[in-house]
């Protein structure tokens, strides 16, 4: 797939090579998040992927991951718009 956030909201890791240009910001992002890895070689993909076919609640903490960063961003971008509605109004 191209869009990693497709799988992520899915529950899954990503798994991909190093050439992500469409979407850095969001690689680098979900890199730190411990939801994305970079592999160059089959031995790293092979030895990711054992890790999470090993712990069945992984896909449960992803989603709930990427839900708890959904809500903050939407409730920080709440904030700014009733923070520009309300010095609008003033």
């Amino acid at each position: 797939g191209q869009n990693p956030l497709e799988a992520v909201r899915a529950g899954c890791c990503v798994l991909h090579g190093p050439y992500v240009k469409n979407f850095t910001e969001i690689y680098k992002f979900l890199s730190k998040q411990n939801i994305s890895f970079k592999v160059k070689k089959n031995i790293e993909a092979i030895k990711i992927i054992s890790s999470y076919l090993k712990k069945k609640s992984n896909n449960k903490k992803i989603k709930l991951k990427i839900k708890n960063i959904g809500s903050k961003i939407l409730y920080d971008n709440k904030k700014e718009i009733l923070n520009y509605i309300w010095y609008e109004n003033q």
